[in-house]
């Protein structure tokens, strides 16, 4: 399933020729650049801005597959510290954009939100200025998709408005 991924990943291409994760380096300074731009403030405005980027299609079958493992993991009879263990090996895998770009895309998706937050997902993103402001909305609940850096995001968060 992890070559499968990775075969995904070195598949992306943009319009300008990066390729794999020089595409995804791309297309996510892009996507946050535009959101810094124009000035997305609320959730439902960043929702509809990824909802209406064409390019972000390229994501489509990267992130059902990423869900899709995700899902198969936590459907076994491995007990919840194998589990943890197991997609943390996937979670090892994805580069500091492509933790960025599923952040925006559990924002969209529910059931992919929900399996990122029992997995602590996103507890390896860096906290840069232009993307720290929308980690608000994640509920007070939803913070375990920090893991152990929950407290240190909730600082961070602190007089952003």
């Amino acid at each position: 399933m992890l070559s499968r991924q990775e075969n995904i990943i070195v598949n992306i291409r943009t319009t300008t020729g990066k390729i794999g994760r020089d595409a995804i380096m791309e297309l996510s300074k892009d996507f946050v650049g535009e959101i810094k731009k124009k000035n997305l403030n609320t959730r439902e405005q960043i929702i509809e801005f990824y909802n209406e980027q064409s390019y972000l299609y390229k994501f489509d079958h990267y992130y059902r597959n990423l869900y899709r493992i995700i899902k198969f993991v936590n459907a076994t009879n491995f007990n919840d510290n194998e589990k943890y263990n197991y997609v943390a090996i996937l979670r090892a895998t994805l580069s500091y954009e492509e933790l960025v770009l599923l952040f925006y895309n559990a924002l969209c998706y529910p059931k992919m939100k929900g399996l990122i937050i029992d997995y602590s997902f996103l507890q390896n993103i860096r906290i840069f200025s232009d993307t720290i402001q929308h980690f608000k909305y994640y509920s007070d609940k939803d913070f375990k998709v920090f893991g152990n850096r929950k407290e240190e995001i909730k600082s961070a968060l602190k007089g952003i408005k």
